[in-house]
């Protein structure tokens, strides 16, 4: 029998990688063997987005307005507050900040407004005279109380009404002074004119559209304005004031 011998090769051993140490952890903790604290962590910058609603009114062409930036001052204030400058194709003698519910509102009631003026005044309205809309402030100026309608752009005042025709009606000269008639009486029949009549009419309108209404008969300081709001009244907000 003959043996056979094979030399064996050595093989070449394989050298493994050292892994080598991470920059950024030698840094980490050199810093926190320095200072011992460990490495700031970049902090999350704040949302600074701003998130506001559309108002379909304004979509579709009933309100002519543009949103401003929210509201902020004080207890007052609107996420999403219009500039509104026309109204249901009637313009407003002074641009009025409102939200979107009350110039949506207004807009139904200005239906009411323009039946009136060609039903009792045998004209067309061509624009209202606005005063107040948003202001922050407590409710008749008072020093203290709750915040008015006006501080979260939920109420109007309107001081009169130009017409097609060239006329006007204001309720500081067509609304019969005294504002209020002595208890049990009514305004005289010879003060009945047109105008008081057409006043009369959109004040009764405005009190099925919004929840506070108040005029010359409310008080003395809305003897020369009509104040509307959304305000809520009662426990189930479905209380108005009419005055």
């Amino acid at each position: 029998m003959i043996a056979l011998f094979l030399a064996s090769t050595p093989v070449a051993a394989q050298t493994v990688p050292v892994p080598q140490p991470n920059p950024k952890s030698q840094e980490a903790a050199q810093v926190k063997e320095e200072t011992g604290e460990e490495e700031r962590q970049p902090q999350q910058q704040p949302d600074t987005r701003i998130y506001q609603a559309a108002c379909p009114a304004v979509l579709d062409g009933t309100v002519i307005a543009r949103l401003l930036p929210p509201l902020v001052q004080d207890q007052c204030g609107e996420r999403s507050p219009l500039e509104v400058r026309e109204i249901a194709g009637i313009k407003l003698t002074a641009k009025a900040v409102l939200n979107c519910r009350m110039a949506t509102e207004t807009a139904h009631w200005i239906g009411d407004l323009n039946r009136a003026a060609e039903e009792v005044l045998a004209t067309k309205v061509s624009s209202i005279a606005t005063s107040t809309s948003f202001l922050c402030r407590r409710r008749n100026n008072a020093p203290d109380g709750k915040i008015s309608e006006h501080g979260f752009a939920n109420a109007l005042d309107i001081i009169g009404f130009n017409f097609e025709d060239g006329s006007r009606v204001t309720l500081i000269d067509d609304w019969p002074q005294p504002a209020v008639p002595t208890e049990g009486e009514d305004i005289p029949a010879t003060d009945r004119t047109p105008e008081y009549r057409f006043l009369r009419t959109v004040r009764d309108k405005a009190c099925e559209r919004f929840t506070t209404v108040l005029g010359p008969e409310a008080n003395a300081l809305h003897a020369d304005h009509f104040h509307f709001d959304l305000g809520c009244h009662g426990k189930t907000c479905t209380y108005k004031i009419c005055e």
